[in-house]
């Protein structure tokens, strides 16, 4: 093996998509991976998850038939066959990725563990047991996050899990404890819910999803609970300990049993001790890696991608990196980071998608906009399908009339919220959505609606007419016209 490259890559999950484009593009590529190809989300996170949300989906679908008509009744959860299923999924997604690297010319893929040693070299002690020594003009740095541990009394000597031991689990936990409100959070808690778990979320913050509105986390709140699920705000576990079948927290002067503890606190970022600081790379006080806008850390010849370096900590995020620097290595040129929309959403029933900015910080950063509100249960899609919980709130500048962000807490939410986002991306005014033909009846087309309820919004607030009276006549035949 020749072990001088023209870059080289520490990282298989969106590294392993960059190191496809550099040698497609012709350079000499080293992709280092400790594990397995794919990253986290194909083998721990994305993936498995959704396969496991899609499971619990089902079994809610058969406990809720009867709301429309159809007499089923659930038996049994086999966890154990729904952790199979997903397994299947993954080692297939992994095999692909795998057989598509090894297939690529010019392109190496190290099994190893790989550690700067000095600013342009990289010492792989490889997973045969042989160390081997590479050289490159440029280095991408994408070794991604694990589950962050917060410092508990007690923690260390229970059995807790992280959500990659939940997803491994065989049987339904009986009373699940959940420590953290975020993203991850609340997908496991429904899901889990709907397996046949207690569960009971217990979250520092006075919110879930602290990133989110006030009233967006609120209401996701009050869809836990309608799914079973116990919510604890504003509250911090103080000990936790062992019990003859299970486990003990407290919080405040409350004292719980559980089988189950669910570590679900944040993600930290997996730099430690791969030898950045003797390459010249600064890491931040939490372990991310500092880099420029255009993903160069204080290396020149190093750069970082996808969530160790801080930042949105999402795939899709990190796939972007990949193009900047495929752009940027292959081509000289460079686009900025800041440049980029960050969608994402979050898998609970019903979705959250979200685009641009939250009203906060719309008001933070001194935009002058409106908002505009359409509840689920007003539309025709939602009461034909039984999906009325949730609503859609979207942020409309005042000067340019375009859409600065979208909170989308609806039946397919993250699918619709991607009309938004190309409508922000070409900055089209609201109103090409409120006079687009869309197909009749989808979630989509109440983008219409709520843009036409908007115009009345403001006319009300003008004290004139809404155009054309339209919502007038909307209200008169909001079935048929899928309100």
């Amino acid at each position: 093996m020749n072990p001088n490259f023209d870059t080289v890559i520490i990282g298989a999950g969106q590294g392993g998509p960059l190191a496809r484009m550099l040698a497609k593009g012709g350079q000499r590529v080293a992709l280092i991976e400790k594990h397995f190809v794919g990253g986290s989300c194909t083998n721990v996170g994305c993936t498995p998850t959704k396969a496991h949300i899609a499971a619990a989906k089902v079994a809610h679908v058969i406990r809720t038939s009867n709301d429309f008509g159809v007499d089923s009744h659930l038996v049994n959860i086999d966890l154990a066959a729904v952790a199979r299923r997903s397994r299947r999924i993954v080692e297939e997604f992994r095999r692909e990725n795998e057989e598509y690297l090894l297939s690529t010319p010019r392109l190496e893929l190290i099994y190893g563990i790989g550690r700067f040693r000095g600013h342009d070299t990289v010492e792989v002690q490889q997973q045969n047991g042989r160390e081997l020594t590479v050289q490159a003009k440029n280095f991408v740095v994408a070794v991604g996050t694990h589950s962050e541990i917060p410092a508990i009394e007690g923690l260390s000597e229970v059995p807790f899990i992280t959500h990659v031991e939940a997803l491994a689990l065989e049987r339904v936990p009986p009373d699940l404890l959940i420590m953290g409100g975020g993203y991850i959070s609340c997908e496991f808690a429904q899901m889990f819910a709907r397996f046949g778990s207690r569960v009971t979320i217990v979250q520092s913050a006075e919110q879930l999803m602290p990133r989110e509105d006030e009233d967006v986390a609120s209401a996701i709140a009050d869809i836990l609970r309608d799914s079973g699920v116990e919510v604890v705000l504003g509250c911090e576990v103080k000990r936790v300990g062992k019990t003859n079948d299970g486990l003990k927290a407290i919080w405040h002067e409350e004292e719980r049993n559980f089988s189950h503890l669910l570590v679900a606190t944040g993600l930290a970022p997996q730099t430690r001790n791969i030898g950045l600081e003797g390459a010249g790379v600064d890491i931040d006080e939490e372990g991310y890696i500092r880099t420029s806008d255009y993903l160069r850390t204080t290396n020149q010849s190093i750069y970082a991608l996808g969530d160790c370096k801080g930042g949105p900590q999402f795939t899709h995020i990190a796939y972007d990196d990949a193009r900047i620097l495929r752009d940027g290595l292959l081509r000289g040129t460079w686009r900025s980071i800041q440049e980029r929309p960050v969608p994402y959403t979050v898998f609970i029933d019903p979705q959250l998608g979200r685009i641009g900015l939250s009203e906060r910080e719309a008001q933070k950063a001194n935009k002058k906009f409106d908002v505009v509100r359409l509840e689920m249960k007003d539309t025709a899609r939602g009461i034909e399908t039984g999906q009325i919980r949730g609503f859609w709130k979207i942020l409309i500048e005042r000067d340019t009339e375009q859409i600065l962000g979208g909170a989308l807490l609806s039946g397919e939410g993250g699918e619709t919220m991607a009309i938004l986002q190309m409508a922000m991306m070409a900055k089209m005014p609201y109103m090409a959505l409120r006079d687009a033909v869309l197909a009749h009846p989808t979630w989509a087309e109440s983008l219409n609606n709520v843009f036409l309820r908007f115009d009345e919004q403001i006319a009300a607030k003008n004290n004139v007419r809404s155009p054309k009276g339209e919502l007038e006549e909307l209200r008169h035949s909001k079935r048929a016209f899928g309100q």
